[in-house]
């Protein structure tokens, strides 16, 4: 159960703050749920705690956060209009990420 301690404190610290930006914040909701918000419009990307190898090193807890490309906004019909912004949405969150959790993973689920 020692893992299971270790887990429960890493994801308590994760999230127990938010990332703020010039002009968004990010969250990381649940252990399941990390969400980007801009002004009005929200994304929201699927997460999950996994513990990684270090080869040879101890295992840590790091965030595997789910993208699934194009990006569309939360309740939208529409896409995130142009590549340059999905790229300026995933530098902000990617930048949040590095704050907040430390350890985290970028998985790439395009169409």
């Amino acid at each position: 159960m020692l893992v299971n301690r270790k887990w429960y404190d890493w994801l308590k610290n994760t999230s127990a703050k938010r990332v703020q930006g010039d002009g968004y914040i990010i969250e990381v909701v649940s252990p399941s749920t990390v969400r980007y918000r801009e002004g009005e419009r929200t994304l929201t990307l699927s997460t999950e705690p996994l513990m990684q190898d270090s080869h040879g090193q101890k295992r840590k807890w790091i965030l595997a956060v789910y993208v699934q490309r194009p990006l569309k906004w939360d309740g939208r019909a529409n896409l995130v209009v142009s590549p340059s912004e999905a790229d300026r949405v995933m530098a902000r969150i990617e930048e949040g990420l590095k704050k907040k959790v430390g350890r985290y993973e970028i998985v790439d689920r395009s169409d």
